[in-house]
């Protein structure tokens, strides 16, 4: 884990802050993000490799579920350090790689250095490297790639995201950082467009479903803003926070009938 990080990501939240490592060389094995998302085929190698490991052809939920894993090393440290600690690490295209496990997945996010401060600076300047020069161009390469909406991998951003901010949010009475954590979270998930009038990919309305539990108390789940479509690969369903959930509409319909 950088060192940077270490205070934050203690005892059980260890593993979240983990996903991020810092390299002056570039590791073996690993291969640059820059070279990832060009013309070459490397990205497509990967995805077929991940496919043949789930048995599927179809790489629309593969790309996705590969999405999910890299948001989930990604962001959370990524995040923790530009919003709680007024930190940015050299996350860019041209400066990160990859270190990528034999079925074709993500194991870390490799950055050259330590990064710097962003301390005083507003969120979208803190924010600006890891959406404007990484998630952006790799969710259009991977989209383009498996022939997936950009926007079913940006909800698997938003839904990362929201969780970090979230876990930062009930953290904040200890850490003195209640009204940033805020901040970002309204500019980065609730705003629909950015500065300049640019459009936010994270925005979109999260729902809610009343459910019964088997005791017959009412319980209220939170929905994720996009389906993932993890129900199209062999042996899986939709997952219980799914908009799409067949159960969920099921139990809508005989709620409004």
């Amino acid at each position: 884990m950088i060192e940077i990080l270490k205070p934050i990501f203690r005892g059980p939240l260890a593993t979240y802050g983990q996903g991020l490592a810092c390299s002056e060389a570039q590791p073996p094995g690993t291969i640059r993000l820059q070279e990832l998302l060009g013309t070459t085929d490397a990205l497509e190698t990967l995805l077929y490799r991940q496919a043949d490991f789930l048995g599927t052809g179809d790489l629309r939920p593969v790309a996705s579920a590969w999405m999910l894993q890299y948001t989930a090393l990604l962001v959370p440290p990524v995040a923790v350090a530009a919003t709680v600690l007024g930190h940015v690490f050299p996350v860019g295209y041209r400066d990160a790689a990859v270190d990528i496990d034999g079925r074709g997945l993500p194991r870390r996010i490799i950055v050259p250095h330590s990064g710097r401060s962003a301390v005083g600076q507003n969120t979208a300047c803190r924010y600006a490297t890891l959406f404007a020069a990484h998630l952006t161009p790799l969710v259009l390469r991977l989209s383009q790639a498996a022939g997936l909406p950009g926007k079913i991998l940006w909800g698997s951003v938003a839904r990362r995201l929201d969780a970090t901010l979230e876990q930062a949010a009930a953290m904040a009475p200890t850490i003195g950082l209640a009204t940033r954590i805020e901040e970002d979270r309204d500019y980065l998930l609730q705003q629909r467009t950015w500065s300049l009038g640019q459009r936010n990919p994270l925005f979109g309305q999260r729902k809610t479903a009343q459910m019964t539990l088997a005791d017959g108390r009412q319980s209220v789940t939170r929905l994720h803003r996009q389906c993932c479509l993890h129900h199209l690969l062999p042996g899986k369903e939709h997952c219980s926070a799914c908009p799409l959930s067949p159960r969920l509409r099921q139990m809508e319909q005989c709620s409004t009938g």
